[in-house]
């Protein structure tokens, strides 16, 4: 249930919910009046919370979708899911082998198509844009070790690996 009126809604809330925006790929947006108390990116467009002259509060349909799914623990994505064919992805894998070489990001040993993973040094999920700027040639099991990591710790990981860390 979204809150009702401003002072339901405290600043520690809407920020936690801007946080839950922007690590699934929204971008929180300026305000275009002074009657919105949030704007933001989300599935399908802008999600808008704002208040009237009582202040009440009101929710687009988009919004209280975010909102219930942050307050429930769901998933929830700002954008939609890229959807990867074979032939794109041997293309990705032509394009990144000519300009990085066969050589796993992480472990240095090098990278058959068959046992070919994309690492994306900014994750999606973090705002990372789904273009070859953002992308690495890894082995699956070396990706899957990376998990969740930022992008210096990502780096890290990989000097450790190939012994290159000081």
């Amino acid at each position: 249930m979204t809150p009702a009126r401003r002072a339901d809604l405290s600043d520690k809330d809407l920020s936690g919910l801007m946080t839950f925006v922007t690590e699934r790929g929204g971008c929180v947006l300026t305000a275009t009046s002074v009657w919105e108390v949030a704007r933001f990116t989300g599935p399908g467009g802008v999600c808008i919370i704002y208040r009237n002259a009582n202040g009440d509060l009101k929710w687009n349909q988009r919004a209280a979708d975010s909102w219930e799914a942050w307050k429930a623990g769901r998933a929830w994505r700002a954008t939609p899911r890229t959807k990867r064919g074979p032939r794109k992805r041997r293309i990705k894998y032509e394009n990144l082998t000519a300009r990085d070489g066969h050589d796993c990001f992480y472990c240095g040993k090098p990278v058959s198509f068959e046992e070919f993973s994309i690492e994306h040094l900014v994750s999606l999920t973090h705002g990372g844009p789904d273009n070859l700027t953002n992308m690495a040639v890894t082995h699956r099991g070396c990706n899957a070790t990376a998990g969740h990591l930022s992008v210096v710790e990502k780096v890290r990981l990989a000097e450790q690996t190939k012994g290159l860390a000081q």
